[in-house]
């Protein structure tokens, strides 16, 4: 009777490994395409899932225009000097930072969900400038316009067909037929005209008022030269009289002169997660050793302070590093700023870079494994279950059996 009684455990457990089999069979042709070596005439269907990165349709664009990432929302929602250029037409720079992310539409594109139409909803033609802000809201910024191939001796600019105020428009240059000007912003299309004689006679006499920038960089480089912007906020047009805007300098070969940048690898990470960053610092001075201190600060959307670290590092040219910075648990999901300072000789190099940390989404596999997971365990569960009957169940017959005998043969 034992020997039975181990037979039917051993039949009970191949049934529940060739179940789970079975069950990973199942799992493992969900996740992974099985090829086959015969094909099928039959039509075959494919549903293609739509990208949830935002696109951007920016074709009749060339020149100076931003090369738009694709695939990085997260670049998309603050571009810095942001240009749009048709070559042979005009320009526009962006003199505030540009959202993308706050003007997306339903796309048409099957390929993608959302996007942004700059073909559509800007407008660069010659001698017109025009953006349509009841759609583009967050290109309704102010910004400098450049008008190309321009005719005209004294021109003046139009704001939807009128003359533009002087407090929204301002005239910064005029030479070799490029008009360049800047606006409050969009409104209205924007477009120029020849200024008429009368007007220039009763206007009187114009005057210049050069504003210049600092020199840069602030301390003499390497190539003793420096460079500035001057412009024109007056009243009259060209460049009589403009300033300098770039100059020698001496260079002091025997100081150190730093300069640090810094790139984060992930932009966006998980709370508990290492931030990794990489750092390069460069000496434009005389090659010789240089202790610097390098203060690492984190800051929230908010400015304040969440992480702050100090140590020492020596470099004589050039030095790159790898830091692992260990964020807070508990941090909050926000964006965040990272500033590395190197101090040296009572001078400072900095660099800053942004980063965001998000939740972590499970995806629709991961999803759908997990339930797999879950039948899996409630079956292997109830095959348990169901083992513990049988067992208790067939020692009982076998008792019952044992005590037939023992009768019969008393």
């Amino acid at each position: 009777m034992k020997r039975e009684g181990k037979v039917f455990f051993i039949k009970i457990l191949l049934v529940s490994l060739a179940a789970v089999l079975f069950i990973n069979i199942i799992i493992l042709t969900f996740f992974k395409i099985i090829p086959s070596e015969t094909t099928s005439n039959a039509n075959v269907q494919f549903t293609i899932s739509r990208s949830k990165a935002i696109n951007i349709i920016d074709d009749t664009f060339d020149g100076d225009t931003t090369d738009f990432p694709t695939g990085n929302n997260l670049a998309l929602e603050k571009i810095e000097n942001m240009i749009l250029e048709k070559t042979s037409l005009g320009k526009i720079v962006f003199n505030e930072s540009i959202n993308l992310t706050q003007i997306v539409q339903e796309s048409d594109d099957p390929l993608y969900e959302k996007e942004v139409d700059l073909d559509k909803n800007v407008i660069i033609n010659f001698n017109f400038i025009e953006i349509d802000s009841s759609i583009m809201t967050n290109l309704n910024k102010p910004a400098t316009l450049y008008l190309y191939g321009l005719t005209f001796n004294t021109p003046r600019i139009l704001r939807n067909g009128e003359l533009c105020p002087e407090n929204i428009c301002k005239i910064i240059d005029y030479s070799n037929g490029i008009l360049k000007f800047s606006v409050t912003g969009f409104t209205y299309y924007y477009s120029s005209e020849e200024t008429p004689i009368g007007e220039i006679a009763r206007g009187g006499a114009c005057a210049y008022d050069w504003k210049c920038t600092d020199w840069q960089p602030l301390v003499c480089p390497k190539t003793e030269i420096q460079t500035r912007e001057c412009t024109n906020q007056g009243t009259c047009v060209g460049v009589i009289g403009k300033p300098n805007e770039t100059r020698k300098c001496a260079f002091e070969p025997g100081k150190p002169l730093l300069d640090i940048n810094i790139e984060i690898f992930e932009k966006e990470i998980l709370a508990g997660e290492d931030l990794i960053v990489k750092i390069q610092l460069i000496n434009f001075g005389k090659a010789e050793r240089t202790d610097v201190l390098l203060e690492y600060k984190i800051t929230d959307s908010e400015g304040k302070n969440i992480f702050s670290q100090l140590e020492s590092a020596a470099i004589e040219t050039k030095l790159d590093l790898i830091k692992k910075i260990s964020l807070p648990k508990n941090i909050d999901f926000d964006e965040y700023t990272l500033q590395v300072n190197a101090r040296y000789d009572d001078k400072i190099a900095s660099s800053t870079a942004n980063f965001k940390v998000v939740k972590k989404e499970i995806s629709e596999k991961e999803k759908i494994y997990i339930t797999l997971i879950i039948i899996l365990t409630i079956i292997l569960a109830s095959l348990i279950y169901l083992l513990i009957r049988l067992k208790r169940k067939h020692i009982i017959i076998i008792k019952k059996a044992d005590l037939k005998e023992i009768i019969k043969n008393g």
